[in-house]
């Protein structure tokens, strides 16, 4: 399963592996099954964006559903997370269609107001989450919120001349991020790592 970007999938019916290192490749396996079905929505369809949003809508209904009542299900499996990596690539797919129309749109945005959304934005989420916690019902809302949040984020970094936070200028902030992902998967390596060699 691992070897075939199907980590997910053991995670989902067999728990969580005895090697500790295993248990990050998960979110691996999604992302490629992913990129291996959703060029398929281009290919099979010629309408895009309409069937893309239905896809969306789709597992939009199952985080809904399936999310509720059996949580694993809801955080390994692949059609739940097409609603975040859906949502990326249909952000992706407007502007690859429709950038003029787009950046004429964000262009009216003042920056002022494009800066309060930072402010207010990333506050809000993390006071969501603690709502959201104990019940399950409201999880789809805080969904919907961060999802929103981060694709303004994108767009407000990579298609406005001057962004209101231009994280690009931070130093060392670009370095970091081309290589978080990277970290992440072997974050647990360095842990196990530290663990058997040092003594309790």
């Amino acid at each position: 399963l691992y070897a075939l970007f199907l980590p997910n999938f053991d995670m989902l019916y067999n728990g969580d592996p005895q090697s500790p290192i295993l248990g990050v490749h998960w979110s691996l396996g999604v992302e490629e099954q992913f990129y291996l079905l959703w060029p398929l929505v281009f290919v099979l369809f010629r309408h895009r964006g309409a069937f893309a949003l239905v896809v969306l809508a789709v597992c939009a209904a199952a985080e809904c559903v399936i999310g509720n009542s059996h949580g694993r299900f809801a955080y390994f499996h692949l059609f739940p997370n097409m609603l975040y990596l859906g949502s990326g690539a249909l952000l992706a797919t407007t502007v690859f269609h429709s950038k003029d129309r787009l950046h004429r749109i964000i262009d009216k945005c003042p920056r002022s107001l494009r800066s309060l959304v930072y402010v207010i934005g990333v506050p809000t989420l993390f006071l969501l989450l603690g709502w959201a916690a104990d019940y399950p019902t409201r999880i789809t809302a805080v969904r919907a919120a961060t999802i929103a949040f981060f694709l303004f984020v994108v767009v407000d970094q990579s298609h406005w001349g001057r962004p209101s936070l231009p994280m690009g200028s931070i130093p060392g902030l670009s370095w970091l991020g081309k290589r978080s992902y990277g970290i992440y998967l072997l974050h647990m390596v360095a842990l196990v790592l530290v663990y058997q060699l040092t003594p309790l």
